[in-house]
């Protein structure tokens, strides 16, 4: 029941913002960047995995900066027939041209089944060159009785203004290493952005393939 609200609520969102042509940023990742919004500025991420063994899974994430240099997100996730949300902060520490560097924090509070949950993350970006770009995170997922350590890291080579291909390598909470490429069109330039992605597991053999796509909305000050 949860799916069918969800998967209903992707492709309703997906249309109602391809109407309204305002949207950029990066779903589908799990490697996060050290940037965020502009001040006064919002995005809506939105994306939906299909596993091959007819698993599916649903997120939605809008994320505003309204402090001045903190941006905050309430990320939705339909998984498993389980809706999940959170609340997530994060602060970027240092910007140069060459290299960026933030910390965050998400809090999902105790919901169903799932107990109350911390995760923490440091994101790195070096700017290589103009095309180039390459991120790295170091983070760890807290419960009551213990903890797991995360990483990811990801690869983005800008092609043109409209094209871009990324290549992720990352190991979630369920310490399941896995990678995943994804392609990039701007369908508005630095405002509306389509994603699609493969991804694969490099570890446990009783994971699953699964292909992704998805959809950011960059709305305007």
């Amino acid at each position: 029941m949860y799916y069918l609200y969800a998967s209903v609520s992707f492709y309703f969102a997906l249309a109602v913002i391809s109407i309204c042509g305002v949207v950029y940023s990066a779903p589908l990742f799990n490697t996060d960047d050290a940037g965020i919004v502009d001040q006064g500025q919002c995005q809506i991420e939105l994306d939906q995995a299909f596993y091959k063994q007819q698993q599916r899974a649903a997120h939605l994430t809008p994320a505003c900066q309204l402090i001045h240099g903190v941006e905050l997100a309430l990320p939705v996730a339909y998984e498993d027939d389980l809706q999940q949300y959170a609340i997530a902060a994060k602060v970027p520490f240092l910007q140069t041209d060459y290299f960026a560097i933030a910390a965050s924090v998400e809090w999902q509070p105790k919901q169903t089944d799932q107990e109350r949950q911390w995760r923490f993350n440091i994101p790195l970006s070096w700017y290589a060159s103009e095309r180039w770009q390459f991120d790295v995170n170091i983070g760890q997922q807290r419960f009551a009785d213990g903890h797991e350590n995360t990483w990811a890291v990801a690869s983005h080579y800008q092609f043109n203004a409209l094209h871009q291909l990324s290549l992720e390598f990352f190991q979630n909470e369920s310490q399941h290493r896995q990678s995943q490429l994804l392609y990039q069109y701007q369908a508005i330039p630095e405002k509306v952005a389509l994603f699609t992605s493969f991804g694969v597991p490099i570890q446990n053999s009783h994971d699953s393939a699964w292909l992704g796509v998805g959809l950011s909305w960059l709305m305007a000050k």
